[in-house]
């Protein structure tokens, strides 16, 4: 019931937001905007209606008809992977552990009121033994969520373990992690409407830069020689953001934001919805999404060489149909989205809309990260 509450808070949100809704969106409207954060059971957040264009969709259990082995055919690359398909032992304590940090920083809130905020930080083992600098991996929180669902400094995470483990095997090389938030609330006290979530993700790629990195990296050992928008700047190869649902919104936003502080992109389970014009008409419209996306990229200063793009979602996800449907579009545009080359689409079969989804997704991308 929740959860259902939560999605019709946002298609009230989404429909004040945008100012001409096409009224044959109910497909859309019901397929992506829902958002369970830790929810594990999948029948409660599939649309009653999902419509009929582009095939069946949503998470109930059985997935929709034809289950997934239909939206095999959605694929836009050679890239795919079982849900599930981790080693158990990965999502265990491994041998040697990294360790959990806090680094604190300050923002104004809307009335001009100083506020204390944090991110978490995982370090990997061996970080204060050495004296060599680390690539470093920003990774957002969906709605309804905190950084502790990645990473908690009063217990050892999944995700840790996961780390912890592919570091061990020599899979990853060692990096940090830094899990920020973009609630200007504590999300660790409190759960905030859906609507704010959605208006302060929307102006997160500026804190991000400003504050998230300065702080992180200046506490941190990293490849920025200083925290200034220059130092940031000349060290992007050695910078990722990913986020998942509406962190993976907050991604696509920074993608088109703030392209100088990062190279690397991975938004999981969700589509951008920048129409260009300070609006979300980019979630009606796959080609009005991919058009703003082809352009943040020039309009920025950079080329096809600058970045590289890591798109991910499940098949029996609630957000699958938009995902996929952005990225068709978007790979039109392939003088700047190159399939093998700086563009990847990758399907997890029977991938779901729920927070564990999250460990099969970074086992198989962190290792192309950071070559």
């Amino acid at each position: 019931m929740a959860v259902f509450i939560m999605a019709f808070v946002f298609l009230l949100t989404a429909a004040s937001m945008a100012s001409e809704t096409p009224k044959d969106s109910k497909k859309e409207t019901a397929d992506i905007r829902l958002d369970p954060g830790e929810t594990e059971e999948t029948e409660d957040i599939s649309p009653e209606d999902p419509g009929d264009s582009q095939g069946e969709s949503g998470n109930s259990e059985g997935g929709s008809d034809g289950g997934s082995e239909d939206r095999e055919g959605f694929m836009l690359t050679e890239e795919s992977f079982e849900i599930g398909d981790v080693p158990e032992e990965y999502l265990e304590p491994a041998e040697h552990q990294g360790t959990i940090e806090r680094v604190r920083y300050e923002i104004e809130d809307e009335n001009g009121e100083k506020m204390t905020k944090s991110v978490i930080v995982y370090l990997p083992a061996g970080y204060k033994e050495t004296d060599r600098s680390y690539n470093v991996l920003y990774l957002i929180h969906a709605s309804g969520g905190s950084p502790r669902d990645y990473l908690d400094p009063g217990k050892v995470t999944k995700l840790q373990c996961l780390l912890d483990h592919m570091i061990e095997a020599g899979e990853i090389e060692p990096l940090i992690v830094a899990a920020p938030t973009y609630s200007k609330g504590d999300p660790f006290e409190s759960f905030l409407p859906l609507g704010i979530q959605v208006a302060e993700m929307s102006d997160f790629p500026q804190e991000l830069t400003d504050r998230i990195i300065p702080a992180v990296e200046r506490e941190f050992r990293t490849y920025a020689e200083s925290v200034d928008e220059a130092g940031i700047g000349a060290s992007r190869d050695h910078r990722a953001v990913a986020g998942f649902s509406l962190g993976g919104t907050a991604t696509w936003n920074t993608f088109i934001q703030k392209m100088y502080a990062f190279r690397w992109f991975l938004p999981i389970s969700e589509a951008s919805w920048d129409d260009g014009e300070g609006g979300i008409e980019g979630i009606w419209d796959s080609d009005l999404s991919a058009e703003v996306l082809y352009n943040a990229v020039s309009e920025q200063g950079y080329t096809a060489e600058d970045f590289v793009l890591f798109v991910a979602t499940g098949t029996e996800d609630v957000a699958f149909e938009i995902a996929t449907e952005q990225m068709k579009s978007l790979l039109e545009y392939n003088d700047m989205f190159i399939t093998g080359e700086n563009t990847s689409c990758s399907m997890m079969i029977g991938g779901t809309h729920t927070l564990s989804v999250i460990y099969t997704y970074m086992y198989h991308i962190l290792p192309a990260l950071f070559y």
